[in-house]
């Protein structure tokens, strides 16, 4: 039984059995699109707020069949505009 046990994380490339999961890229990289955690990350957000606040549409998203991605110029302009309104108010 603890073969079984121990041989149930081979072949995920790593050796805790987690995800290969790489730290999101910070504005002002080349990618046209973030994934919701990476903008919720950028806004200091959770993960599960960040899908709360796209399936509200406070923030931009695109689908692609199931994928649904924040546009990089959309955020950003999306940032912009609130930052703009704090200000005047």
């Amino acid at each position: 039984m603890m073969d079984s046990l121990s041989n149930r994380n081979e072949g995920t490339g790593n050796a805790t059995g987690g995800s290969r999961r790489q730290p999101p890229r910070r504005l002002g990289d080349d990618r046209l699109c973030y994934t919701i955690p990476e903008a919720a990350e950028l806004l200091g957000l959770s993960r599960n707020f960040g899908y709360e606040l796209a399936r509200r549409g406070e923030i931009p998203i695109i689908k692609f069949g199931k994928r649904k991605l924040v546009p990089k110029a959309r955020f950003e302009k999306m940032i912009n505009e609130k930052e703009e309104r704090e200000v005047v108010e």
